[in-house]
């Protein structure tokens, strides 16, 4: 399986064609109404990525129930997935700097069966996402041997250590938001550019 690139929180057309141009394999549409990357309309987010070959995430805090998401081949959501997302679920579990890797195994357990994978991404308080807060890499790579659906890693992945966190961590996939930005909500082309460039040659 080869990995899988994620660009996510893109509020902007430009920023979804550099995302495509340099050959990501995954495009990131925030729905969560707390980030500073929300994306207000779904209809836009797909004309934006209309005729891409990309996967097309929407991505949320909380599964919205009233948000239209046909259209959007995979569901992202760290809690309130619903049944008719799980067969095209990236499943969120968060972990802390204290958690070991039973927290994560009891939360694999309550994964619906049919998830596409899990994304690991750093636990914040106060954020759900986009914090720019980096795991541990050790555990992360634990997680990944004792997971039976891919692992796609993310939490404070930048071009410069995009490639070593690969390395250490062995995942199906990476995912970038924030530290991909010139400011929230606007990525930088340039390292959008790097960072798949870094993973890929890893």
């Amino acid at each position: 399986m080869s990995l899988l690139v994620k660009v996510c929180g893109l509020c902007r057309p430009e920023d979804v064609d550099a995302s495509v141009r340099f050959g990501a394999d995954a495009l990131g549409f925030i729905f969560e109404p707390t980030s500073p990357r929300f994306c207000t309309s779904p209809t836009s987010a797909l004309c934006w990525a209309e005729g891409v070959s990309q996967l097309k995430c929407a991505v949320f805090g909380s599964r919205h129930a009233d948000t239209d998401v046909r259209g959007f081949d995979r569901i992202q959501a760290f809690e309130g997935l619903l049944p008719e997302d799980e067969a095209k679920a990236f499943a969120v579990i968060r972990l802390s700097d204290t958690d070991m890797l039973d927290d994560f195994l009891a939360r694999l357990a309550r994964v619906p069966g049919e998830a596409k994978a899990v994304l690991l991404d750093p636990y914040h308080a106060h954020q759900a996402g986009g914090t720019g807060l980096t795991l541990d890499w050790g555990l992360a790579a634990e997680c990944v041997q004792a997971s039976h659906l891919p692992v796609i890693l993310a939490g404070g992945l930048t071009p410069e250590n995009v490639g070593e966190a690969i390395r250490r961590v062995r995942p199906a996939g990476v995912d970038a938001s924030s530290r991909l930005e010139s400011e929230p909500g606007k990525k930088d082309h340039g390292k959008i550019r790097r960072f798949i460039e870094n993973a890929r040659n890893a």
